[in-house]
């Protein structure tokens, strides 16, 4: 008579164990707690950074302005060079949107100006100046036509910064307070971003102008 065959089962093993939902709990809770402290840094950071980059490509609108009027010995920007003297033109801005808000009109809404290139606007986009010298007028000549008796070897050479001129760091225009350049005047001339909140806080004239508010401004001539 056949005895009856055993079969060895495996045993279980106990030295194996799983992670248990309170394990996966704690992880996330040590998890969320660094990234909240570290949060603050991270937004800092990120904001530091773009405040950088906006004030160094105000930097170099700054260089190519002083450049170009170097080359053509005047200091104001014209809008129909045929009629320079009365055709200052008031405001130069990069592409990017308008800022959305201002927290005074009555000292600051002209920083807000759209563009619209017409015989009659005194309101144009900088790259026209710097980089396509394509002045907005009634058959506005360009600059290097309008020539200058007092420096006839002078003109202009630019480009004098690289297209396209982008947006500042938050999608809004750089700016410039262009009219201003006047030799007659006494307000002084910046270079400005809207900043972070996107809200201008900065007047458009003043003799000692200071940035308002977390906007930024990079001199041009005081």
């Amino acid at each position: 008579m056949l005895a009856k065959a055993t079969v060895q089962r495996p045993e279980p093993l106990t030295d194996e164990a799983g992670v248990t939902l309170l394990e996966v709990s704690l992880m996330l809770i040590v998890t969320a707690v660094i990234v909240f402290a570290l949060a603050p840094t991270l937004v800092a950071v990120v904001r530091n950074a773009r405040n950088t980059a906006a004030s160094d490509a105000m930097t170099d609108i700054q260089t190519a302005v002083l450049a170009f009027q170097d080359d053509m010995q005047v200091k104001i920007f014209t809008f129909d060079a045929s009629n320079n003297s009365s055709r200052i033109v008031y405001l130069l801005v990069t592409d990017g949107d308008i800022p959305r808000e201002v927290s005074d009109a009555a000292t600051m809404a002209t920083w807000q100006t759209a563009v619209v290139n017409s015989s009659t606007t005194r309101y144009d986009f900088l790259e026209r100046h710097l980089v396509l010298n394509d002045l907005v007028g009634a058959a506005a000549p360009a600059y290097n036509e309008l020539g200058n008796p007092e420096a006839p070897a002078r003109g202009w050479r630019g480009p004098y910064l690289n297209a396209p001129l982008d947006p500042d760091p938050w999608g809004n225009r750089y700016m410039i307070n262009s009219q201003w350049l006047d030799p007659n005047s006494t307000n002084d001339v910046v270079v400005l971003s809207a900043g972070q909140n996107e809200i201008i806080e900065t007047v458009f004239e003043a003799t000692s102008l200071s940035a308002g508010g977390d906007d930024l401004i990079v001199l041009l001539e005081s």
